[in-house]
């Protein structure tokens, strides 16, 4: 009975502790979100023209207008479905180059390294012009565009835990008589687990900010950013502040999901104790 005991006490503590973390993390949104409504409605919207600015009310109003004509779920569906794509394509191939030129010795490795950086460097929709007259201005090249600004992003971050891996561990490994295989599988993945998993945070908002982006420039009328590109034509403040709110909460949604899948494939990898990132060979 003693160590069912000291189980449920551990067990409640760490329920106490994770919702303490939660009321912390509840209280600072609270406050955050508090402060930007006062600034908002008491120094933002009586010294500004509303041609130019919206006050709340206003922007309230069209976000009710939104859910009651179902055009808030039919322009998050089309950026989602742009952004997740590209995302899901630019995240598999970064992390499979970052693998395939880890594997390769250094010196030759380091001649496709530039290639990625030049790709991580180049401002992304210089390329809008390239794939309007390749692919139009419809789903696929605004998931081009997703792809390219994800992938070098995901493999700069993923061959950076390739190359961090201890060289003596793996030559412990080989001199045991383990294969390539076993080597990248044992030792090389876990280690690059959490390069990846981060890599994966740091890209998804950046994902949906990419589709948005790619939907202005393309002059789409669907879509966040079709929404914002026509209400901006027509000099509609208060359209143009809720389909931000709109972009802002669903990148915040992203990057939560993505924050969760992290620690839970930090956790499962050993890499991750009591909220904090450990160490790992």
């Amino acid at each position: 009975a003693a160590p069912l005991c000291t189980g449920d006490r551990n067990g409640g503590g760490a329920v106490k502790r994770a919702l303490q973390r939660s009321g912390s993390a509840c209280v600072q949104w609270a406050f955050s979100l508090g402060l930007i409504y006062v600034i908002w409605e008491c120094v933002l919207d009586p010294n500004l023209s509303p041609v130019l600015f919206a006050g709340p009310a206003q922007v309230l109003d069209r976000l009710r207008s939104y859910v009651d004509d179902n055009s808030l779920w039919s322009m998050i569906r089309i950026t989602l479905s742009e952004s997740v794509t590209g995302f899901l394509i630019g995240a598999a191939l970064g992390v499979v180059v970052a693998l395939l030129i880890g594997a390769l010795p250094v010196r030759y490795g380091k001649v496709f390294e530039p290639i990625i950086g030049g790709f991580y460097a180049m401002p992304k929709f210089v390329l809008a012009p390239l794939l309007f007259l390749w692919l139009g201005t419809g789903f696929s090249a605004r998931v081009v565009l997703v792809t390219i600004a994800v992938f070098p992003l995901v493999a700069i971050y993923s061959l950076s835990g390739v190359r961090t891996v201890d060289p003596n561990t793996v030559q412990m490994m080989q001199l045991s008589g383990a294969s390539r295989w076993q080597i990248a599988r044992k030792l090389i993945a876990p280690h690059t687990a959490g390069y990846f998993a981060m890599s994966l945070v740091l890209s998804a908002p950046h994902a949906l900010t990419v589709a948005i982006g790619a939907e202005i420039l393309f002059g789409a009328s669907t879509g966040i950013g079709g929404f914002l590109y026509s209400s901006s034509e027509s000099f509609q403040s208060a359209d143009v502040l809720a389909t931000l709110i709109v972009g802002t909460v669903v990148a915040l949604f992203l990057f939560a999901i993505t924050r969760m899948l992290e620690t839970r494939l930090l956790r499962s990898r050993g890499q991750l104790v009591a909220g904090r990132r450990v160490a790992t060979l």
